[in-house]
């Protein structure tokens, strides 16, 4: 693996500050809430956080950044962005109008159990093919042959019109 710009402790350090640098701390709004107990306190983002954000601020490419994530010394730090940037698309999701992007996000950008499937039956479950049925009926008008393979005679060819 190519050397990497960032030590762990470098990565760790500047990676909080990305996060640091996009939100700030605010005081819930409670009756007369504590300030000195840190559970009356919770992170207000001013952007998204996103992987993109913390490449640029690291002045790095995403691919460096998915190699920060192949490192031991580094895995660490590189799981908890990611997850940061998950929580907050995942969020979103409850929380936001248009969706569509954080779905995109999370479909691309995280684990596998984000993925969407579609799951398309192609079996007829012992009912006709209407769809199937319409065509054969429009070329021959005969439904008979559905489900079956039968060998046909080649068509002749008439040489006399390749002269």
């Amino acid at each position: 693996m190519p050397p990497l710009k960032y030590t762990a402790e470098q990565f760790a350090k500047r990676v909080d500050e990305y996060f640091e640098s996009i939100s700030k701390m605010q005081l819930k709004e409670e009756k007369e809430p504590d300030p000195n107990k840190k559970e009356n306190w919770y992170k207000e983002w001013l952007k998204p956080p996103l992987i993109t954000g913390i490449c640029v601020y690291l002045e790095i490419d995403r691919d460096t950044f998915a190699n920060y994530g192949k490192r031991d010394t580094h895995f660490g730090t590189y799981k908890k962005a990611k997850q940061i940037c998950e929580q907050y698309a995942e969020e979103y999701l409850f929380t936001g109008k248009n969706t569509a992007g954080a779905i995109f996000n999370l479909c691309n950008n995280y684990s596998k159990s984000w993925k969407q499937t579609n799951h398309i039956d192609h079996t007829s479950k012992d009912k006709e093919l209407s769809v199937l049925t319409s065509i054969l009926q429009d070329i021959d008008g005969d439904t008979s042959s559905i489900g079956m393979i039968e060998e046909q005679e080649p068509l002749p060819i008439e040489c006399d019109s390749l002269e």
